[in-house]
């Protein structure tokens, strides 16, 4: 392969992804409702919304209305409000096991809870 191709190869390469971004429009009880990004959503997609004084909320668009994704949190909505970014993540939900996962203590997405370290990652997807 000539150098120019190899460059060329390089330069595509490091361009970053996409990133779909979108507004809270609003909260209802724990549903949080997101404006703008619509287009490159799906229902199943993962988020993360950004909170005043507090870590980025893990969430999933869970439904669409009104031209609004509607996501449902995976913790707690304090510190969500009007207008805090949205960011769309691009890898799909899910689990990683492998044999090295047995007798290991993980929470809902995966991660080790039982204070023995990082775990070996497999790939498979949940749906």
């Amino acid at each position: 392969m000539g150098s120019r191709l190899r460059n060329l190869v390089a330069a595509v390469e490091a361009i970053d992804p996409l990133v779909v971004t979108g507004k809270v429009a609003g909260v209802n009880g724990l549903l949080i409702e997101s404006r703008g990004g619509l287009s490159r959503l799906a229902v199943g997609a993962r988020a993360e919304i950004g909170r005043r004084g507090h870590a980025p909320l893990p969430a999933e668009v869970v439904g669409f209305r009104d031209a609004k994704a509607l996501l449902m949190p995976f913790g707690p909505v304090e510190g969500v409000a009007p207008g805090a970014d949205i960011k769309i993540i691009d890898a799909a939900a899910s689990v990683r096991p492998t044999t090295a996962w047995l007798g290991r203590i993980v929470d809902a997405f995966g991660e080790p809870i039982d204070g023995k370290g990082p775990l070996p990652q497999g790939r498979r997807p949940i749906r």
